[in-house]
């Protein structure tokens, strides 16, 4: 702040980029109340804040718990006829999830929508992961099917969080099914979804799957290596099948052999 008074002393005149360093610096040391003193300071001087201005000052306020500050700072903001961006949205749908507010979450996504904003991917991934988190799997598999219906298409991301939920919750039948799903509409598992489906069909002790995932499906998306494997070894062993470990690590060495290859590639 000092370094501010001084450029303003000198004669520099800060613009809406400037206030926003400090502003964001302010931030991540928890400066809350120093940061809205800024804030009105900055107003008071004809310094109109922008929407990074508010997504930083709403990410401050989440990082630190104050969810009902920065709900307020939305509405204030709205009501000053600044427009909020998919981007403010994104923080509070967060941070009211990562916070176990998951209908406020839902409710802010309607309102956003209602709003004429626009969710994206990023937003409906941040509530899927929420309601799974929650064991709202149900509601999670809805959204998806939301988000499609309504011409936003999921990523990777989307899907690994959904089988994740899946596997975590038993429902193995089902992360199975979704990950045919999402191969018959063109999105390529990566080492992420293997390594998912891998602990969870192991923990529920599903090892025609595993066996099937390993020698069948991985290698269609990706050259399997020492990482994938070890995963799968370190699952059997964790599961009590030393013996299985025991026969796929052999069997790992038998193949890399004939075929020339590393288990260090």
């Amino acid at each position: 702040m000092e370094l501010l008074h001084s450029m303003k002393s000198e004669g520099h005149e800060p613009n809406v980029v400037t206030y926003n360093i400090f502003i964001d610096g302010l931030c991540k040391h928890g400066e809350i109340e120093r940061v809205m003193e800024l804030l009105y300071s900055m107003e008071s001087e004809g310094h109109e804040p922008n929407v990074v201005t508010y997504n930083i000052l709403i990410d401050g306020m989440c990082k630190h718990g104050e969810i009902e500050r920065a709900m307020e700072l939305l509405h204030s903001m709205k009501s000053e006829g600044h427009e909020p961006s998919v981007v403010t949205y994104n923080i509070l749908i967060d941070c009211l999830c990562k916070h176990g507010e998951i209908e406020r979450a839902m409710e802010l996504l309607h309102s956003m929508k209602s709003e004429g904003h626009e969710p994206d991917v990023v937003t409906y991934n941040i509530l899927i992961d929420g309601l799974c988190k929650h064991g709202e799997i149900d509601w999670a598999m809805n959204l998806l099917h939301c988000m499609k219906s309504e011409g936003h298409e999921p990523n990777v991301v989307t899907y690994n969080t959904l089988i994740d939920g899946l596997c975590k919750y038993g429902e193995i039948e089902r992360a199975m099914e979704l990950l045919h799903s999402m191969l018959s509409e063109g999105h390529k598992p990566d080492v992420v979804t293997c390594n998912i489906l891998i602990d969870g069909l192991c923990k529920n002790v599903e090892f025609e799957k595993v066996k099937e995932l390993v020698h069948s499906m991985i290698p269609q998306w990706y050259e399997p290596n020492a990482v994938t494997y070890s995963n799968l070894i370190v699952n059997l062993c964790k599961n009590g099948e030393t013996a299985k470990a025991k026969e796929l690590l052999y069997s790992i060495i038998s193949s890399m052999i004939f075929e020339g290859q590393s288990l260090m590639s």
